[in-house]
């Protein structure tokens, strides 16, 4: 888990101490990508890893997203996703997503204040996605309790090697023991 500093500044000496949040908040302006390509980054997603959610109905066992150019603004992002509640058939829905200024990969879903961040991708193999619900960051910091994280490929049934999972989320607020196995994978179509 990345440790986030407060800095204090004691006449001409400054400290760096360890803010005392007690893991509970995640610095999503740590986790920003040098550079983000949207348009590379359209097309599906299938979620194979992910957090434990505890969203009630809306804790679904298998998602799938799509990506396309949005009919609104072309640096704007449609997502499309389909996911499927245990005991339920599946559901899909649309959100825009607007994009943060000087924030490369950081969206805002339009209608809600959830805030979308790409923390990582190769746009051919995966894309590891943290979502803030509910809530828009205050400076720049999510509530734990609040954020999903997803690793994502491009392929159902790709199967990502332990080492390259643990790349990932390196230094990025989880640990591998926070990312467990998707129930199902691409039992919903877009």
């Amino acid at each position: 888990m990345a440790v986030a500093l407060c800095i204090f500044t004691v006449s001409v000496l400054v400290l760096a101490l360890p803010c005392v949040f007690g893991g509970r908040y995640c610095n999503f302006d740590m986790l920003l990508p040098r550079d983000f390509d949207v348009g590379q980054f359209f097309g599906y997603w299938y979620e194979i890893e992910r957090t434990e959610t505890t969203l009630g109905y809306y804790t679904f066992v298998s998602q799938t997203w799509g990506f396309t150019e949005s009919y609104q603004n072309m640096h704007n992002m449609k997502l499309h996703y389909a996911g499927r509640p245990p005991g339920y058939y599946c559901m899909r829905g649309t959100h825009e997503l607007l994009p943060y200024i000087g924030a490369p990969g950081r969206f805002l879903m339009e209608d809600t204040s959830n805030v979308f961040q790409v923390v990582d991708t190769d746009y051919n193999t995966y894309a590891l996605v943290y979502i803030c619900y509910g809530q828009r960051l205050k400076q720049g910091y999510c509530h734990m309790s609040n954020m999903h994280v997803s690793l994502l490929s491009r392929h159902p049934s790709s199967d990502f090697a332990e080492r390259d999972i643990i790349q990932h989320i390196s230094n990025r607020c989880i640990t591998r023991k926070d990312l467990v196995r998707a129930p199902e994978v691409a039992s919903c179509q877009v």
